[in-house]
């Protein structure tokens, strides 16, 4: 199996284990899914999905191995009383956020996780629901040419 495999395969277990039993605040964790294409039912909700689509492969100076950068890009949906989606969107990002840092090596698979862009969407009829986007990227290496 290649490291990028290892990671996604690490990823999926670590958002999977957002539930309040584990000491998050949400229970979006088994609502989950890797590359989740159509919409979320109000009745899986919260839920989210997440995508390795992006990665950028680079050869250090110096070093026999190549660093690759995955971008990751996870999406998550809730719903609330209008007044409470906000905080809810912000929570969900605070649990996808303390997931990460659990262990932001992945088991000494990569050699740094790096934060990125957070945003919250809102649907304008009767802002119930809102959408979040968390971005972070893992960085490690391999030998030349290896995945």
């Amino acid at each position: 199996m290649s490291r990028r495999q290892d990671i996604v395969d690490l990823i999926n277990t670590r958002l999977a284990a957002i539930t309040v039993a584990n000491g998050y605040k949400t229970n979006i964790g088994p609502n989950i899914t890797e590359w989740k294409t159509d919409d979320f039912p109000e009745a899986d909700l919260p839920g989210g999905t997440w995508k390795d689509s992006d990665v950028t492969v680079a050869q250090p100076e110096k070093k026999n191995a190549h660093e690759h950068t995955i971008d990751i890009v996870f999406t998550g949906y809730c719903k609330a009383a209008a007044a409470d989606v906000p905080a809810l969107a912000r929570t969900i990002i605070e649990d996808v956020h303390k997931a990460i840092g659990v262990d932001p090596l992945w088991n000494a698979k990569a050699i740094r996780t790096l934060p990125g862009k957070n945003l919250i969407e809102i649907e304008q009829d009767n802002k119930t629901i809102a959408r979040v986007t968390v971005n972070f990227s893992i960085v490690y290496n391999t030998k030349p040419w290896e995945v």
